[in-house]
């Protein structure tokens, strides 16, 4: 929902039982968050490094999954290879299944 939003509430159930409404900003999660997004982009360096290619070598970027709906992984994958470079008109699921689709060939 922070993809889309500033603000969401989500339900937890402790193991005592209940729910518990919590409001997230996308500041928040953004915060708490950070580590991950750190270690999202280890494997997009590794593979620059792997291929012997700097960021401006590449052509388009092809956001894949759910995860690249969130506007902060989306902030750094253009901060390192430049927005404009970002794929935001293929939609992120058709092409994991599209993938899928093709391995199974």
């Amino acid at each position: 929902r922070l993809s889309k939003s500033d603000v969401t509430t989500v339900a937890c159930a402790p193991e005592e039982g209940g729910e518990v409404q919590v409001e997230v900003t996308r500041r928040e999660f953004e915060e708490a968050s950070k580590d991950l997004f750190d270690r999202a982009m280890a494997p997009v360096r590794s593979v620059l490094e792997g291929a012997m290619m700097e960021p401006e070598h590449v052509n388009d970027v092809v956001l894949v999954g759910g995860a690249s709906r969130t506007p902060r992984l989306r902030e750094i994958l253009g901060e390192l290879f430049g927005a404009e470079k970002l794929r935001k008109d293929i939609d992120p699921d058709l092409t994991v299944a599209h993938g899928a689709a093709n391995i199974r060939d």
